[in-house]
Formats: C-alpha cells, sequence, structure tokens
C-alpha cells in the first residue's frame, strides 16, 4: 500500500507504545523477560564455560555438548507444540509456568558434578525456553494488529534485552563477591520467582 503521508517516527513510536501500554499480557511479558535476562543471561553465558572447565576440568567439547543438548531440548519442544498445538484456553499460563521454570537449571549447574548431568539440565532449559518463544510468538502473530506488529516487535526486543549488557558487566563482580555457585543458583531462583511474580 501507498505510505500515509502524515506519519512520523514519533507519532508511530507512540501507537506502538500506547498499544503496549494497555495489554497488560504485552507491558507484563515484557518487564519480566527483561528482568529474567538481567539476572539469567550473564551467568549463563559467562559462569556455565567457567564451570565447566574449572570445576568439572573438561573443555570446549563437553561446553559444545552442554549447549547441543539445550539445542535438543529446543527442538523437541517446538516438535511437540507444532504436533499437539498450543492449548485453547491458558496459553498466556503456559507460557508463563514454562518460562518460570525454564531458568532453575542454572542452579542445576552449581550443584552438577558431571557433564552428563548439566546436558540433562540444558534439556530442560532449552526446551522450556523454547516453548515459552513458540507461545510468545504466536501470541504477537494473534493479538497485535498487523499495522502495530513491526513496531511492537521492536519494543519487545529493545526491552526484552536491554539490560542484557548490565547482565555480563555485572556477573564477574557478583561472583566475585558471593561465588559463583551462589550466582548460578540466584540466576536460576530469582527470574522464576520475578516472573510468577508478574503473571
Amino acid at each position: 500500500p501507498a505510505p500515509e503521508a502524515d506519519r512520523s517516527l514519533r507519532r508511530e513510536l507512540r501507537e506502538g507504545t500506547r498499544f503496549v501500554r494497555d495489554q497488560a499480557w504485552l507491558w507484563s511479558t515484557l518487564i519480566a523477560a527483561s528482568l529474567a535476562i538481567l539476572f539469567f543471561l550473564g551467568p549463563l553465558e559467562v559462569l556455565l564455560p567457567y564451570v565447566v572447565r574449572n570445576d568439572l576440568d573438561a573443555g570446549p567439547g563437553s561446553y559444545g555438548a552442554i549447549m547441543a543438548a539445550a539445542g535438543v531440548g529446543a527442538v523437541v519442544a517446538s516438535l511437540a507444540l507444532s504436533q499437539r498445538g498450543l492449548p485453547r484456553k491458558r496459553y498466556l499460563t503456559l507460557m508463563y509456568i514454562v518460562w518460570s521454570v525454564g531458568t532453575l537449571p542454572l542452579a542445576g549447574y552449581a550443584i552438577g558434578t558431571h557433564v552428563w548431568q548439566l546436558m540433562v539440565f540444558a534439556v530442560f532449559f532449552g526446551a522450556c525456553l523454547t516453548a515459552g518463544s513458540v507461545v510468545w510468538g504466536t501470541l504477537m502473530q494473534a493479538r497485535v494488529p498487523p499495522e502495530l506488529r513491526g513496531r511492537v516487535h521492536s519494543l519487545d526486543w529493545f526491552v526484552s534485552i536491554g539490560l542484557a549488557p548490565l547482565s555480563f558487566a555485572l556477573t564477574g563482580p557478583v561472583s566475585n563477591a558471593i561465588g559463583v555457585e551462589a550466582t548460578l543458583i540466584l540466576a536460576g531462583v530469582v527470574p522464576m520467582v520475578g516472573t510468577a511474580a508478574l503473571f
């Protein structure tokens, strides 16, 4: 379609932000994702390789196996949802449940003593995060008007990952102060509590 003459960047941003603000399911999920990523992304990316190398005396192949296990969980979850479909009711509940418990494997990374144990935790982690993402993507397509979808997706990414650099910056100092295991346990538990509370 021909572009509207009266469109402006500022107006489009206002419309997208107003839509998100008026949809409780949308803004609460963005806040939940932002806080969860603040707490778990840095520890996952920084401390898991540290644990594999220093606590398990394993190498990059073992770290790769753990990451691949998360990928297996993601594939299994997406295939299961594609075959069964989303529940007719309570799809938001499903999303919040799997995203709430999905970070618990980080606490498992703190207490695991063998690579295979971390791989089991990683399968669960990958499955939960992907299952929630499938529901989220479906909701965005079904409940956001097409003319606002690009703006809402942009705001979703901006808010969701906006605190990721801070997560990376804080992981080292926090783990030095309270220890690697305690940091991983907090990274697994705090997002669970925060996501459940925002639900």
